[in-house]
C-alpha cells in the first residue's frame, strides 16, 4: 500500500504547472509501476471473474461499448487515485481537529452535523488544488477568448473561497446551508468524481472511530507537509 501511495503522488508531479527538474522522469517511472501492477491484477481477475467494478468494466469492453484501453484505464485511476484523496482529507481533518477542537465536538456529539462538517473541510483544503483542461473549441469567458487546444489550469482552492459564492469564505463554518456549501473539490454535476461517496463515507468512518475513542486531539508537533499547486500530502502528522 506504501509503494502504491508514494507511485500515485510521483505519478501526479508531473500535472504541476511548473515541474520541478526530475519530475517528469520520475513520474513516468511511477506510472509504469501502477499500470504494471493493474495489468497483473486484471490477468487474475479474468482467471477469476466476480462481479465487481473491474469485471463490469472489463464485460463492456468484451461487448464493445467501451475500448480495452478505457477500461483499463478507468481502473487505473480507481486504483491509483482513490487513495490519494482520502488520504489527504482525513490527515487534514484531524490536524482540523487538533487546532479546532470545537469543531471535533461538535463531530462527536452531533452526528447530524458529521456530513456537514466533511465538506467544510474538502471546501477549505481541498486534497487537489488545481486541474487541467483543453477545451475541444473556441470559448469565451468572462470577456477573454479561449481558443481550442489551449491549457487552462482551473484552480479549485481559488474557486472554493471565491468571496461572491461564499460568505466568509476563508472562515471554517459548517453551518451554511447546503445550497451556500456547494464547492468544486469533487467537482460538479457530470464531472464529480465518481469514488466521492466513498471517500466521503471512509472519512465519516475514520473520523467517527476517533470521536467514539477520544475526547480530544492534539498534535505532538507541526506536520510536515510537501505541496505544489496541483497535489498535495502530509510526510508527517503526530498527533495524541
Amino acid at each position: 500500500a506504501d509503494a502504491v501511495m508514494e507511485a500515485m503522488f510521483e505519478a501526479m508531479l508531473m500535472q504541476s504547472a511548473e515541474p520541478a527538474d526530475g519530475d517528469v522522469d520520475r513520474a513516468a517511472v511511477a506510472f509504469g509501476y501502477l499500470s504494471a501492477r493493474v495489468a497483473e491484477m486484471l490477468e487474475d481477475k479474468r482467471v477469476n471473474p466476480g462481479d465487481g467494478l473491474a469485471d463490469s468494466l472489463l464485460d463492456a469492453a468484451r461487448a464493445g461499448e467501451i475500448t480495452e484501453s478505457e477500461a483499463i484505464a478507468t481502473i487505473l485511476v480507481f486504483y491509483a487515485v482513490g487513495h490519494m484523496a482520502i488520504g489527504y482529507l482525513i490527515a487534514s481533518g484531524i490536524e482540523l481537529f487538533a487546532r479546532r477542537p470545537e469543531v471535533f465536538t461538535a463531530f462527536r456529539n452531533d452526528e447530524s452535523a458529521r456530513a456537514a462538517i466533511i465538506n467544510e473541510m474538502v471546501r477549505m483544503d481541498p486534497p487537489q488544488l488545481s486541474f487541467l483542461r483543453f477545451p475541444t473549441e473556441d470559448v469565451e469567458i468572462g470577456g477573454v477568448l479561449i481558443e481550442a487546444g489551449s491549457p487552462i489550469r482551473f484552480m479549485i482552492g481559488a474557486a472554493n473561497r471565491d468571496p461572491e459564492v461564499f460568505d466568509d469564505p476563508d472562515v471554517f463554518d459548517h453551518t451554511r446551508p447546503p445550497a451556500a456549501s456547494r464547492n468544486l473539490s469533487f467537482g460538479l454535476g457530470p464531472h464529480s468524481c465518481a469514488g466521492q461517496i466513498i471517500s466521503r463515507a471512509e472519512a465519516t468512518t475514520v473520523f467517527a472511530v476517533l470521536a467514539e475513542r477520544y475526547e480530544r486531539i492534539e498534535l505532538a508537533e507541526e506536520p510536515t507537509v510537501a505541496h505544489n499547486d496541483f497535489a498535495r500530502r502530509y510526510r508527517k502528522l503526530p498527533f495524541v
